[in-house]
């Protein structure tokens, strides 16, 4: 029967993706005004370092399909959940989303051997700027999964 061979799993799950650097630029316009005239416009382009944590909370669902009478499954994993990014001097949080495949195999009842490829994407407004930090990260996965 091939309903046997869907399950629909839900999971909850908290990720720490570690701490990142990299550079930041940005363009600076100064001008300058005498009378109500534009007398002169200097653009400078300026650099910093940056280095944030970043960790999500989420909450998932996961379609499996079990081939034949095996313990083999292939599955998609689709979810929502809280992400948020400690700057140096500042943080924040909003709301990201993340997508993935997945196939393994059930070793035991409780235990599940599985490897797979997610993406994760949010967009974090940054305090006292106008500017939002944009997310994408993206991981291939191998793992034990362990079912209470």
């Amino acid at each position: 029967m091939l309903a046997s061979q869907f399950a629909l799993a839900v999971e909850a799950e908290y990720l720490s993706f570690g701490s990142f650097s990299g550079n930041h630029v940005y363009t600076v316009t100064n001008a300058g005004v005498v009378s109500g005239v534009n007398v002169y416009q200097e653009t400078d382009t300026v650099s910093y370092s940056q280095e944030v944590d970043v960790t999500a909370t989420n909450l998932n669902i996961k379609p499996k399909y079990y081939f034949g009478g095996n313990n083999f499954y292939l599955g998609a994993i689709a979810g929502v959940g809280v992400y948020k990014v400690d700057f140096k001097l500042d943080d924040g949080s909003d709301w990201g989303f993340n997508y993935g495949v997945e196939a393994g195999y059930e070793i035991t009842p409780e235990l599940t051997f599985s490897a797979g490829y997610r993406m994760f994407t949010t967009s974090i407004d940054v305090k006292d700027t106008d500017q939002d930090f944009e997310l994408e990260l993206d991981s291939f996965y191998a793992g034990l999964d362990y079912k209470f």
